[in-house]
């Protein structure tokens, strides 16, 4: 039987992701958001000093696609690695420190989010047009056209 801070962490993790009310259901029977957040919550319970995520917003709604940015962002704000692999540039621009774009399975580019998210490393990268905006509050991303 588990020990009670291990209870206590799975609990506090399943609220941390809003899935409480999943608890009594085997996960294959969870739809695909849902399994993505119950994943979430496991990685968080672990505690490892390395998290690994790769695509953890894929398939959740924007609601939960924020608050999983949200816990993983936290969770490196206790002193831990957090590495993310993301396809959504307006995520990793909000909520990434350090990103490294990937071409042809190299690096392109490695830095902060508006240093490494140029025009030209889009272009590169994806084959995209983007509309980039930096000011004092926020550095915003939106792929906008194929080129």
């Amino acid at each position: 039987s588990m020990r009670s801070e291990d209870k206590d962490a799975v609990f506090n993790a399943m609220q941390d992701t809003d899935i409480t009310e999943l608890r009594e259901r085997p996960i294959n029977a969870l739809a695909g958001g849902e399994q993505t957040l119950a994943l979430v919550a496991r990685k968080l319970v672990v505690n490892a000093g390395i998290l690994l995520a790769d695509e953890p917003v894929a398939g959740l709604d924007p609601n939960h696609q924020i608050q999983v940015m949200k816990l993983l962002q936290d969770y490196a704000g206790l002193g831990k690695s957090v590495l993310v692999v993301l396809h959504d540039l307006t995520l990793a621009a909000r909520f990434c420190h350090k990103l490294y774009l990937l071409h042809e399975g190299k690096v392109l580019a490695d830095g902060k989010p508006q240093d490494v998210l140029t025009p030209e490393n889009l272009k590169t990268s994806y084959g995209i047009e983007a509309k980039i905006k930096c000011d004092e509050d926020a550095f915003y991303v939106i792929p906008w056209k194929r080129i």
